[in-house]
């Protein structure tokens, strides 16, 4: 910046340069946001708030459902395209786990792309075997209402599509899940009306430290692009003690 200021005097476009025996101590400093993480309480509290919200609502059949994508947002940490993204062909019941290979992308409340992941590479992502119950579970429900097939998707969205049947229009998070129940759920769960959707991704990140999980091992189930990028965001939580 000092080099191009300079350029910009020479040719006087400047009479000055302000940034002129400034150092690196000089700059502004970023700080970083805390992420608000989740004991696996209240994300229990939370997915169980979830399900009596929808029950109360229109789409009363999709309660187990959103409580679950609660409880697998947190204990697998995917990023919310990546969950919507997700299809019951890269669900592995036989070794539990799913293969992130694909997110969605949306523009507005109508349009909605499929892309790769944010840093372009595939990754497996372990599920316990309590979750992989459950899912297998939505997969039998799913298999009643005619939206189970390799293609279709996990949660797809509750809307009428003009584009296939029910299961083939994967869920718009924004417009499906966050404004229609999220902020009502985190209210009736009694958790702070600050929390966002990414703070289970947060949360599975401290669940993790807590059951000593490799930060290495983290950075690949997360799908950070680099080791440094974990520790940034998370390697103060390996000097407190785990309350999780």
């Amino acid at each position: 910046m000092n080099q191009v200021l300079d350029a910009a005097v020479r040719a006087r476009y400047l009479r000055g340069n302000a940034a002129n025996g400034l150092t690196r101590d000089d700059m502004p400093k970023h700080y970083r946001e805390e992420p608000a993480i989740l004991t696996a309480r209240q994300v229990e509290q939370l997915a169980v708030a979830m399900e009596g919200l929808v029950r109360e609502g229109d789409n009363a059949d999709d309660a187990p459902s959103l409580g679950l994508l609660v409880r697998f947002a947190a204990q697998t940490g995917m990023r919310a395209g990546e969950i919507c993204a997700l299809r019951w062909e890269n669900v592995d019941f036989l070794r539990n786990r799913v293969t992130v290979s694909e997110s969605l992308s949306t523009i507005n409340s109508g349009e909605w792309y499929v892309v790769p992941p944010k840093t372009n590479k595939t990754r497996a992502v372990p599920l316990p075997a309590v979750l992989a119950d459950a899912l297998a579970v939505h997969c039998e429900t799913q298999a009643r209402r005619g939206a189970f097939a390799p293609d279709m998707y996990v949660w797809p969205t509750p809307l009428v599509s003009v584009n296939g049947p029910y299961g083939s229009t994967p869920m718009h998070w924004g417009r499906d899940f966050y404004l229609t129940y999220w902020k009502k759920a985190v209210q009736l769960a009694g958790l702070p009306n600050k929390l966002r959707a990414h703070d289970l991704r947060h949360t599975c990140a401290a669940l993790l430290i807590a059951a000593n999980v490799p930060a290495k091992a983290i950075q690949a189930h997360l799908g950070h692009s680099s080791f440094k990028v974990t520790m940034d965001i998370y390697g103060h939580l390996y000097d407190e003690p785990a309350t999780l």
